[in-house]
């Protein structure tokens, strides 16, 4: 199913997990988009069965801590890590075990990137150390060292043979994986004028497109090629710094960013406008985010883990006292959804729907293990469908133009004659308002006129409070 405005604008939190007392610091999705896995300063590591919907193991790394985490390549059974304690080592980790495989030694400050090839088991890491490392999974010893001369971020491309490189929060440097060693090919300074860290890159899924990530309230989108600055997204909620995590959607189609109020900002990578803004209702600042690779689902996460789907996608079924969700896929050719199989409800197993029609999978049941604590078993998904919108009366006063008939005579010669009048009709309308519309319609007010408030408190509304009264309600 194709990814459009009017689908991010239904989103709607299906599930939230309390599992973490700290905050989750980093989120991340199996290739196959069937398992999720976070890391949070309370030094846990939860796994999640996105087929359940449900955790399905937590783990703990109190001596050494964890920060970012991504799983291995093609593997949900391992993952590797970076650490906040004791030391600045990589640890290479079987979940199924909780036993270490491997170190990763070599970094001497703070690691602030991890990205893993698509393609096979290489990955690098950038470090306050101002070195970018190339490791191996199958091999302790670092397989390469570059120097990119700054603090660094950094990423591997769609195709796993080019790395780039963001140093001291203003170069863009690009690496082939096979010849690192003769330093960048391709190096950019980007006009991205923001005074802010950057804090995150990556790739899009076709390669043309670089997402920086930073901790001030704004994101750009890079040229991949040229390092040109394509569009800046502002307009979401950072005073305190936070390094907040933004992603495409799988088709590059749109980025996504949370905020501090707790709030999921969406603009469109093609027009650069804001395209949706969701209330999650988190507790704090959204500190990760990420959309699942195969799936219509994505994950923000504050202190807790918080699931989503499309509003019309969620269903509550009541079938032999379980609750299943209903997730529509389509049959179109989507590169993220085609590697399943549907499964049906019985009725529907007599005949195949016809081509370009919905069918449903039901995910497995969402029970809860005995083991959780109590605050997990009144967990509901949430259905503010109705609840979201209203309905509200506005005077909707109209002036017609209607012919009347009207008799002339003169003597004993009478004739009639079609006149124009014009009638005012005095009506009071009915419309329908929907909170994440006003959210929306808010934001851009707030993008396009940010200025209203300033004149409104410096006396100032004048010529600009016209402008103002028209597109957000007054000066």
């Amino acid at each position: 199913m194709k990814i459009t405005d009017s689908v991010l604008r239904s989103f709607r939190v299906a599930r939230t997990y309390q599992e973490n007392s700290g905050k989750v610091n980093c989120v991340d999705y199996s290739p196959d988009g069937e398992s999720a896995i976070s890391s949070s300063d309370d030094d846990s590591i939860v796994l999640y069965d996105i087929r359940e919907g449900r955790p399905n193991r937590t783990l703990y790394s109190k001596k050494y801590g964890v920060d970012l985490i991504r799983f291995s390549h093609r593997d949900t059974s391992t993952a590797v890590y970076t650490s906040n304690k004791l030391d600045d080592t990589i640890r290479y980790l079987c979940l199924n075990d909780n036993k270490f495989i491997c170190y990763f030694p070599g970094h001497t400050d703070r690691v602030v990137a991890l990205s893993m090839s698509p393609v096979d088991d290489t990955f690098i890491s950038g470090s306050l150390d101002k070195t970018i490392r190339i490791w191996d999974l199958r091999a302790q010893n670092c397989q390469g060292v570059t120097n990119p001369l700054g603090r660094t971020v950094c990423a591997f491309d769609p195709e796993g043979q080019i790395f780039a490189a963001g140093v001291e929060s203003q170069t863009i440097k690009l690496y082939d994986l096979r010849a690192f060693d003769k330093g960048p090919f391709a190096a950019f300074e980007t006009r991205f004028s923001r005074v802010c860290e950057w804090t995150g890159l990556s790739f899009s899924s076709d390669g043309k497109q670089i997402l920086v990530s930073t901790n001030g309230g704004a994101i750009c989108i890079l040229h991949a090629y040229n390092g040109s600055v394509l569009h800046t997204f502002s307009g979401y909620n950072n005073s305190n710094g936070i390094p907040l995590q933004a992603c495409f959607t799988p088709d590059s189609q749109f980025v996504m960013i949370g905020s501090e109020d707790g709030r999921v900002h969406v603009w469109s990578t093609e027009s650069g406008m804001k395209v949706a803004v969701l209330d999650g209702k988190h507790a704090g600042p959204i500190n990760t985010l990420q959309f699942n690779p195969r799936y219509m689902t994505f994950a923000s996460a504050c202190t807790n883990m918080t699931f989503w789907l499309p509003f019309f996608y969620i269903i509550r079924h009541e079938y032999k006292r379980s609750i299943f969700l209903l997730v529509v896929r389509a049959q179109d050719p989507v590169p993220y959804l085609d590697d399943y199989e549907p499964v049906y409800f019985p009725e529907n197993t007599e005949s195949d729907p016809p081509p370009g029609t919905y069918q449903q999978q039901i995910l497995p049941e969402l029970g809860v293990p005995q083991h959780h604590s109590e605050y997990e078993l009144e967990t509901e998904p949430t259905e503010p469908g109705p609840l979201d919108c209203r309905e509200e009366q506005y005077p909707c006063t109209r002036l017609y133009s209607v012919h009347k008939p009207c008799k002339q005579c003169l003597n004993s010669l009478c004739f009639y004659s079609l006149r124009r009048v014009y009638v005012i009709n005095r009506e009071v309308c009915v419309r329908t308002v929907c909170a994440h519309e006003e959210l929306l319609r808010a934001d851009m007010c707030r993008d396009q006129f940010s200025r209203c408030g300033v004149a409104a408190v410096s006396g100032q509304c004048g010529s600009l409070g016209n402008s103002c009264g028209k597109s957000c309600g007054g000066c």
